[in-house]
């Protein structure tokens, strides 16, 4: 599907003014490139599409807290289906096959399905702040508005460019598409900076703002409970402290490696600064497996999401996984008591825990 001669004209011209200005890749990277996104493709829809089907099967994963999840799952599979096969393929070709109408497509679709993965990092960490901080209960319906809010917010966002504010056009070495970063056109660069701000700047203040708080408050928690324990239980709360700062490190972390390097990339090309084929490839390659580890992060360390997944497992399977197989239990005498006795430290330690 090349499209008509003026898009497929449009296209070409873009493509050779970046070759002429940027290092020019040679077969074997292009196909490398390739290969590399057809695998985060492949990782992607796995993990994603298994993450939906244990929503689908297990009514006890239907809570408010999971909504957020459900919908970053959601947006993580769609990039997985509707971005990776494009830009790969046109990849292991050495330049952009689905002409102009499907690259303003796969612009807007990456950028929006993206960005709802950034907001709905900041959604989640507000639902824990207002829970564990505010004690404000979530709820099934509070939850799917905040998730319908931020799919509303980054569609608005992502029409933008369709519309004449920027537009899309091929990016990097020319085999995908995205928001033009690369013009000197004054509308881009106020896109380009309005867009750092509002769906990158601001959800990573909150994300911070929220997880520092968070953990203040399970600290203050801890301090409480020390003074009225045993020497074996303010070592269990020590662990439990220890597994909050990782997975909040996870969490910040996971977030600022997948967005950030592509975020200061595009503030780069506004400032004037010149960004190769490479410069350009890389950091969309960074955020691109945002859509592999965001499962794992996110759900495979979620102790129903887990249990639900080991369940779904054959038996001799579950093992390697650290689980139980189905209708066996390793309770041992006290853990229902000890589960009692600390349950506000469990639930605030348990940041994504339902």
């Amino acid at each position: 599907m090349e499209g008509n001669w003026s898009e497929s004209t449009t296209l070409s011209t873009i493509t050779n003014a970046q070759a002429e200005a940027d290092d020019v890749w040679s077969h074997a990277a292009y196909t490398t490139l390739g290969l590399v996104i057809a695998l985060i493709g492949i990782i992607g829809m796995t993990t994603n599409a298994m993450v939906i089907i244990l929503f689908v099967k297990n009514k006890e994963l239907r809570t408010p807290s999971n909504v957020h999840l459900l919908s970053m799952t959601i947006s993580d599979l769609a990039i997985s289906v509707f971005g990776n096969p494009f830009s790969a393929s046109s990849s292991l070709a050495m330049r952009w096959l689905f002409g102009l109408t499907l690259c303003h497509w796969y612009g807007f679709a990456n950028t929006c399905f993206g960005l709802v993965s950034l907001v709905t990092h900041a959604m989640i960490a507000v639902d824990r702040y207002c829970v564990i901080c505010h004690d404000i209960k979530s709820t099934i319906k509070r939850a799917t508005l905040m998730s319908c809010l931020a799919w509303l917010y980054c569609i608005i966002w992502s029409i933008f460019p369709i519309f004449g504010w920027s537009s899309y056009s091929p990016e990097g070495p020319g085999t995908w598409c995205s928001v033009t970063w690369e013009r000197n056109i004054n509308n881009t660069n106020s896109f380009v900076v309005c867009l750092f701000v509002f769906t990158v700047l601001i959800p990573v203040g909150i994300l911070l703002f929220c997880y520092a708080r968070i953990f203040n408050t399970y600290r203050k928690t801890i301090y409480n409970v020390v003074f009225e324990s045993s020497e074996n239980t303010t070592r269990s709360l020590m662990k439990q402290e220890w597994r909050l700062v990782r997975m909040t490190a996870l969490l910040v972390s996971g977030y600022l490696l997948a967005w950030m390097p592509y975020s200061v990339m595009s503030l780069m090309v506004v400032l004037g600064q010149h960004v190769s084929f490479t410069g350009a490839a890389l950091p969309s390659i960074f955020a691109k497996t945002s859509t592999c580890y965001n499962p794992v992060i996110y759900v495979f360390l979620h102790d129903k999401m887990r249990k639900s997944l080991v369940q779904m497992l054959p038996h001799g399977c579950a093992s390697r996984f650290g689980g139980t197989p189905p209708n066996s239990s390793q309770a041992t005498p006290g853990t229902s008591h000890r589960r009692t006795r600390h349950k506000s430290a469990g639930s605030i330690a348990g940041t994504t825990r339902t």
